[in-house]
Protein backbone atom coordinates (compact mmCIF):
# COMPACT_ATOMS: atom_id res chain seq x y z
CA UNK A 1 0.00 0.00 0.00
CA UNK A 2 1.10 3.36 -0.96
CA UNK A 3 0.79 6.51 1.02
CA UNK A 4 0.31 9.95 -0.65
CA UNK A 5 2.60 12.69 0.35
CA UNK A 6 2.24 14.65 -2.93
CA UNK A 7 1.17 17.24 -1.48
CA UNK A 8 1.58 17.36 2.08
CA UNK A 9 2.89 14.62 4.45
CA UNK A 10 -0.58 13.31 5.71
CA UNK A 11 0.85 11.19 8.69
CA UNK A 12 0.04 12.60 12.28
CA UNK A 13 -0.28 11.95 15.67
CA UNK A 14 -4.03 11.26 15.08
CA UNK A 15 -3.93 9.20 12.33
CA UNK A 16 -0.61 7.10 13.04
CA UNK A 17 -1.99 4.00 15.34
CA UNK A 18 -5.20 3.12 12.79
CA UNK A 19 -2.57 3.48 10.05
CA UNK A 20 0.00 1.27 11.63
CA UNK A 21 -3.03 -0.70 13.19
CA UNK A 22 -4.36 -2.03 9.43
CA UNK A 23 -0.97 -2.22 8.29
CA UNK A 24 0.12 -5.17 10.98
CA UNK A 25 -3.71 -6.42 10.44
CA UNK A 26 -3.78 -7.02 7.17
CA UNK A 27 0.31 -7.49 6.96
CA UNK A 28 0.97 -5.24 3.75
CA UNK A 29 4.05 -3.53 2.62
CA UNK A 30 3.92 0.04 2.73
CA UNK A 31 5.59 2.67 0.79
CA UNK A 32 5.06 6.53 0.47
CA UNK A 33 5.15 8.46 -2.33
CA UNK A 34 7.04 11.94 -1.42
CA UNK A 35 6.50 15.30 -2.26
CA UNK A 36 6.18 16.81 -5.84
CA UNK A 37 7.72 20.27 -4.73
CA UNK A 38 11.67 18.55 -4.78
CA UNK A 39 13.85 19.73 -6.97
CA UNK A 40 17.34 19.56 -5.13
CA UNK A 41 18.53 20.63 -8.79
CA UNK A 42 17.08 24.27 -8.05
CA UNK A 43 19.79 27.15 -8.76
CA UNK A 44 18.03 29.06 -5.62
CA UNK A 45 19.43 27.32 -2.45
CA UNK A 46 16.53 27.73 -0.57
CA UNK A 47 14.53 25.82 -2.89
CA UNK A 48 17.11 22.99 -2.23
CA UNK A 49 16.60 23.64 1.58
CA UNK A 50 12.66 23.11 1.20
CA UNK A 51 13.30 20.21 -0.96
CA UNK A 52 15.30 18.49 1.95
CA UNK A 53 13.35 19.40 4.41
CA UNK A 54 10.17 17.89 2.49
CA UNK A 55 12.58 14.55 1.86
CA UNK A 56 13.28 14.24 5.62
CA UNK A 57 9.39 14.87 6.45
CA UNK A 58 7.94 12.26 4.66
CA UNK A 59 10.88 9.83 5.86
CA UNK A 60 9.70 10.63 9.33
CA UNK A 61 6.10 10.30 8.89
CA UNK A 62 6.36 6.75 7.04
CA UNK A 63 9.01 5.56 9.48
CA UNK A 64 6.09 6.38 12.11
CA UNK A 65 3.71 4.53 10.29
CA UNK A 66 6.48 1.80 9.83
CA UNK A 67 6.87 1.92 6.23
CA UNK A 68 9.78 0.47 4.48
CA UNK A 69 10.25 2.57 1.00
CA UNK A 70 9.79 6.37 0.57
CA UNK A 71 9.74 7.04 -3.48
CA UNK A 72 10.41 10.23 -5.11
CA UNK A 73 11.25 12.75 -8.19
CA UNK A 74 14.24 14.52 -6.43
CA UNK A 75 14.41 17.12 -9.20
CA UNK A 76 14.41 18.76 -13.05
CA UNK A 77 17.54 18.68 -15.12
CA UNK A 78 15.61 22.65 -16.04
CA UNK A 79 19.09 24.16 -18.15
CA UNK A 80 21.46 21.69 -17.22
CA UNK A 81 22.91 18.37 -18.97
CA UNK A 82 21.99 14.90 -17.35
CA UNK A 83 25.67 14.83 -16.04
CA UNK A 84 25.73 17.89 -13.95
CA UNK A 85 21.94 17.33 -12.90
CA UNK A 86 23.33 14.00 -11.29
CA UNK A 87 25.97 15.79 -9.95
CA UNK A 88 24.14 17.90 -8.01
CA UNK A 89 21.46 15.76 -6.68
CA UNK A 90 24.22 13.38 -5.79
CA UNK A 91 25.57 14.85 -3.02
CA UNK A 92 22.49 16.43 -1.18
CA UNK A 93 21.03 12.74 -1.62
CA UNK A 94 24.15 11.33 0.30
CA UNK A 95 23.87 14.30 3.20
CA UNK A 96 19.93 12.77 3.55
CA UNK A 97 21.09 9.47 3.27
CA UNK A 98 23.18 9.55 6.19
CA UNK A 99 21.00 12.01 8.40
CA UNK A 100 18.29 9.12 7.77
CA UNK A 101 20.82 6.47 8.86
CA UNK A 102 21.74 8.72 11.67
CA UNK A 103 18.32 8.98 13.29
CA UNK A 104 15.76 7.09 15.15
CA UNK A 105 13.47 7.03 11.79
CA UNK A 106 15.12 3.89 10.21
CA UNK A 107 13.28 0.69 11.31
CA UNK A 108 15.78 -1.71 9.52
CA UNK A 109 19.33 -1.16 10.80
CA UNK A 110 20.52 0.13 7.05
CA UNK A 111 19.55 2.08 4.15
CA UNK A 112 19.93 2.78 0.98
CA UNK A 113 18.96 4.24 -2.13
CA UNK A 114 18.56 3.90 -5.81
CA UNK A 115 18.85 6.54 -8.39
CA UNK A 116 16.30 5.59 -11.27
CA UNK A 117 16.72 7.58 -14.32
CA UNK A 118 14.34 8.27 -17.09
CA UNK A 119 14.02 10.56 -20.52
CA UNK A 120 11.78 11.90 -22.19
CA UNK A 121 11.19 14.26 -25.03
CA UNK A 122 8.03 16.29 -23.62
CA UNK A 123 10.02 16.37 -19.60
CA UNK A 124 12.94 16.15 -18.88
CA UNK A 125 13.20 14.93 -15.37
CA UNK A 126 15.60 12.96 -12.91
CA UNK A 127 12.38 10.42 -11.91
CA UNK A 128 12.92 8.55 -8.95
CA UNK A 129 14.87 8.11 -5.88
CA UNK A 130 13.73 5.05 -3.86
CA UNK A 131 14.86 5.22 -0.10
CA UNK A 132 14.50 1.79 1.57
CA UNK A 133 14.23 2.11 5.15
Amino acid sequence: MELLFVRSVNVSGKNKDAILKNKLSNNYYLSAHGSYYVNLNADALEKQDESRKRILDAVEALSKAQGRCLILHPGYYLNHSKEKTYDTIKTPTLHISCNIYWTNWVVLPWMSFIFIWEESSTVEKARRIVFLL
